[in-house]
């Protein structure tokens, strides 16, 4: 959808990522959201460790994909990643998009991800 559109024609490969929220018998599965990210970020490092580009986009058309590949309703969406070997910027065409890949790389500072006061770890009941 919109501006997504744009990185994916002529890659070599879309992965739609999902996460099965349940197990066979119906019970949740907490985790799977959890799962299913580091399933995509160490899929994105090891295609990036052997030089292909990847690019994670969360706007695509859900309810399309689902009725294209008949997803069960336990089948949770999270993430289409692009790959394929990265082309220059200007392969994009579009000015915005060419201006935001040329971009210098700007991360946030620590304080700015960093939630404070937090209960101590030691202050948590955990369970096992």
């Amino acid at each position: 959808m919109g501006f997504n559109a744009t990185w994916a024609p002529t890659a070599s490969a879309l992965v739609l990522v999902v996460a099965v929220t349940t197990n066979e018998d119906g019970s949740p599965r907490p985790y799977a959201l959890y799962d299913a990210g580091l399933a995509s970020a160490f899929m994105t490092v090891e295609a990036s460790h052997r030089g292909i580009a990847v690019h994670p986009i969360a706007g695509f058309n859900r309810d399309q994909v689902k009725a294209e590949y008949s997803l069960p309703e336990n089948f949770a969406q999270t993430a289409i990643l692009v790959l394929g070997k990265q082309a220059p910027a200007d392969a994009l065409g579009n000015s915005a998009l060419i201006e935001r890949e040329n971009a210098p790389r700007v991360r946030l500072k620590l304080p700015e991800l960093v939630v404070a006061g937090l209960p101590k770890p030691q202050d948590l009941a955990f369970s096992a």
